[in-house]
């Protein structure tokens, strides 16, 4: 879009200078009803024309000043609307997850699956998988539009078979992984909003995703 306006805007300026290079003929400079002395019809009709352009200096620049307005305007426009445009979505299609058979101490393992939609309540999540669980209900509660969780519970030695991330999940803009660990190693969140298939591993100490095959 901005290189189409860019493109009109030279044109624009490329074909205003070249009418103003023009000689001025007795056709073009006579006003219309003026019988007397000649009269610039075209610098009454060029938007681009300062009220110097009889003497050539002012009036030159004032050719050029409406033109370049409308070009640093359109530079302008096109920033804000790279600034504005929204967070790119998660790759992310489906989620695999493997207990060992260890897995967090021998013991089952609560493991939820959060889809952000809005950029703004990712400071409010928690920075351990204990601590979400804690606030689990007041964040969902608080930001039903913005927050989904998909809540699992996975004892060791267990395979969970591949979940499709289908619908409105597609358009998540984070999607973070909390397991309530006992091991502290294991209480980070694991981000994975660029993998297109997650394969979660739960270990005896920790937590660990890859890009599945």
């Amino acid at each position: 879009m901005f290189v189409r306006v860019v493109t009109v805007l030279l044109r624009i300026v490329t074909k205003q200078s070249s009418k103003n290079s023009e000689p001025l003929s007795p056709e073009r400079g006579r006003g219309v009803g003026e019988r007397g002395g000649l009269f610039p019809l075209s610098l009454a009709l060029s938007p681009f024309r300062g009220r110097g352009d009889e003497s050539g200096g002012a009036g030159m620049r004032g050719r050029w000043i409406r033109p370049w307005i409308l070009l640093m305007a359109a530079l302008a426009l096109d920033a804000c609307s790279v600034f504005s445009k929204a967070p790119p979505k998660t790759a992310l299609r489906e989620i695999q997850v493997i207990a060992e058979v260890e897995a967090n101490q021998n013991s089952a393992t609560a493991l939820d699956l959060v889809f952000v939609y809005d950029n703004s309540v990712v400071a409010l999540l928690p920075k351990t998988g204990p601590a979400w669980f804690e606030t689990k209900a007041a964040l969902l509660s608080g930001n039903p539009q913005a927050l989904e969780t998909m809540s699992l519970q996975v004892p060791p030695s267990i395979t969970v078979a591949p979940m499709k991330v289908s619908g409105r999940r597609r358009d998540a803009i984070r999607v973070l992984a909390y397991a309530n660990y006992l091991a502290e190693a294991g209480q980070s969140p694991l981000d994975l909003t660029a993998f297109k298939r997650a394969a979660i591993r739960l270990q005896a100490k920790g937590v660990k995703v890859s890009e599945s095959n």
